[in-house]
């Protein structure tokens, strides 16, 4: 898929679930990064929902692919 493509594509999903309107893009890009797929090695079935832990009062800390910042719903921390 060229890049013009794939931007073309993002845009009509999001804009299909209603989170954006395709009319207000007004330019998109792709920024490539090295190792961006999850892996879950042997640990797959530790991971539990974030909020499992923060109800016993134990801290959480999203961390998402190769140690990035993220989102609680993109990453299962085990605690």
């Amino acid at each position: 898929m060229t890049d013009a493509a794939f931007c073309e594509f993002a845009v009509d999903e999001l804009a299909s679930i209603d989170i954006i309107d395709k009319a207000d893009v007004l330019d998109s890009t792709i920024i490539r990064v090295r190792k961006t797929y999850p892996a879950y090695f042997g640990s797959y079935d530790r991971f539990q929902d974030p909020r499992v832990c923060r109800r016993a009062g134990k801290p959480v800390l999203a961390v998402g692919r190769n140690g990035v910042p993220t989102s609680w719903r993109n990453a299962a921390i085990p605690c």
